[in-house]
């Protein structure tokens, strides 16, 4: 006779084989949303997120939550991290600050900015420290926040 125990690790490892399995099955297929309020293919390239220029027609909130999706189908480990970081302080941002517990495209490119600058900070720590790994994967993580701010202009 199997204790409960013995029960719940049959029990725990098979739901993760089958969540493993069902993971690889749907990561590859491109998904619709079929209910709520975003009913769009979230299968698009992460990489060619929508531009600046067209981001005035979609939140950069709700961009930034489409890309943290596409950075999960594509087990993109370094933008995932960094959208659901950037995530996590424009929430905090939005219930500390005036905003009202509301997000919208001013406090992203604010809080995009703060990010970036503390990225740069750290680079140039990681550099003086001769940690260059470090170095490139916080100009990784400063390339990922720099698409949620607007272009700068140039000298001309």
């Amino acid at each position: 006779m199997c204790s409960i125990w013995e029960r719940r690790a049959e029990y725990i490892e098979r739901f993760s084989t089958d969540l493993r399995r069902s993971t690889k099955k749907t990561a590859a297929m491109p998904m619709t949303a079929t209910s709520g309020p975003a009913r769009k293919s979230i299968g698009a390239d992460y990489q060619g997120s929508v531009p600046m220029k067209q981001s005035r027609m979609v939140a950069l909130y709700e961009r930034i939550q489409s890309d943290m999706v596409n950075a999960r189908m594509q087990r993109d480990e370094v933008g995932l991290d960094t959208l659901s970081l950037l995530k996590s302080e424009l929430v905090r941002a939005s219930k500390e600050g005036s905003a009202g517990g509301q997000v919208d495209d001013e406090l992203v490119v604010r809080v995009a900015r703060k990010e970036v600058k503390r990225r740069e900070e750290a680079i140039d720590l990681y550099r003086t420290a001769g940690r260059d790994d470090s170095a490139r994967r916080e100009e990784a993580e400063m390339a990922v926040l720099r698409r949620y701010l607007p272009a700068t202009m140039s000298e001309q």
